[in-house]
């Protein structure tokens, strides 16, 4: 929570419209209160799943529904087995952005663009351009 008000201060000397910034956290309860100081700004929440029981955790609706609760607009998720379309098209109809990193695999990468992720994160950008990814 500390990172909050000098952030808050930045914007606003530099006049900045928050709806143009992403705040990202694996902390969500920081994402909470940075939701009630910054109404506008994007929060994306960074999670990764565990494998438990044979099952990824958290499950697609629970991880949308404890985003949701918080105002969160967006999720980061660490790229695993489990992230497979099913599990990005429960968080899309949530409402919610998806983001997953770290994706150094072009199949990989044109697999999770063409199951919809919104954004994806990767240690080989000119791989990744020279394949249009």
């Amino acid at each position: 929570k500390e990172l909050l008000p000098p952030l808050d201060e930045v914007l606003r000397e530099a006049a900045a419209d928050e709806a143009r910034f992403v705040l990202l956290s694996f902390d969500r309860d920081l994402l909470i209160h940075a939701r009630r100081r910054f109404p506008t700004i994007e929060l994306l929440w960074n999670v990764e799943l565990c494998l438990r029981d044979g099952r990824w955790t958290p499950a697609a609706d629970e991880l949308a529904q404890r985003a949701r609760q918080a105002g969160i607009n967006a999720v980061g998720i660490g790229f695993c087995e489990g992230v497979e379309a099913s599990f990005i098209q429960m968080l899309h109809e949530a409402g919610l952005k998806v983001f997953i990193w770290t994706v150094d695999d072009p199949s990989t990468a044109e697999r999770l663009r063409l199951e919809g992720a919104d954004y994806l994160a990767s240690n080989r950008p000119r791989l990744m351009r020279e394949r249009r990814l």
